[in-house]
């Protein structure tokens, strides 16, 4: 990358956002997902079927990696990238690849168990008891990889009928509600975190 990186505002807010390793996180998952496509492709046009031992294929990806036919950052990365092209006659994976790691770097991180104090992006919030109640439920539902948290579940575990998301984010820490809540695409009274 060169030292202009980001080069244009999308990139420029991508990188606020997730910051410098999430982007490049990011950039890396969707090589694999590109080269997974491919991989795909090359499957149903059976032209990369392998017939021999698994450790000869190791070999010969390790000597194209060294002779620079096979771009990548590492050996490992080599041969998680051309694992994913090779199948045996019966159509399974000759190389396993490893599960893809990307560089996890939570933006959000409760500092108590209470959620009255986190720390996103770097920076540390006091939380107003509503608040905490709001990150929390939200933030579980992210860890528990559900989609969003509806309005009304948000109310009942504040043990109200009533109540807006930007009133509970009114004023103290009303940058929260810009940069780290979002209503779900679609739905008015759906709410998730943007991690």
């Amino acid at each position: 990358m060169s030292d202009d990186y980001p080069r244009n505002p999308r990139d420029r807010i991508e990188e606020i956002l997730y910051g410098r390793r999430g982007v490049l996180g990011k950039e890396h998952e969707a090589e694999y997902e590109h080269e997974r496509k491919l991989a795909a492709i090359r499957a149903q046009s059976h032209a990369l079927v392998w017939t021999g031992p698994t450790e000869e294929l190791r070999e010969a990806i390790r000597r194209w990696y060294e002779a620079g036919w096979i771009q990548a950052e590492s050996l490992d990365a080599a041969i998680q990238k051309a694992a994913i092209h090779f199948i045996r006659p019966d159509g399974v994976s000759v190389l396993r690849p490893p599960s893809i790691q990307v560089a996890s770097v939570s933006r959000l991180k409760p500092l108590d168990d209470a959620y009255q104090v986190i720390d996103f992006d770097g920076r540390q919030y006091e939380l107003t008891p509503t608040q905490s109640v709001v990150i929390r439920v939200l933030h579980k539902a992210h860890l528990e990889r559900r989609a969003s948290v509806g309005l009304k579940d948000i109310q009942k575990e504040l043990g109200t009928h009533s109540g807006k998301m930007s009133d509970w984010f009114r004023g103290k820490n009303e940058v929260l509600y810009r940069s780290l809540i979002t209503q779900t695409p679609g739905s008015r009274s759906h709410y998730r975190l943007v991690l």
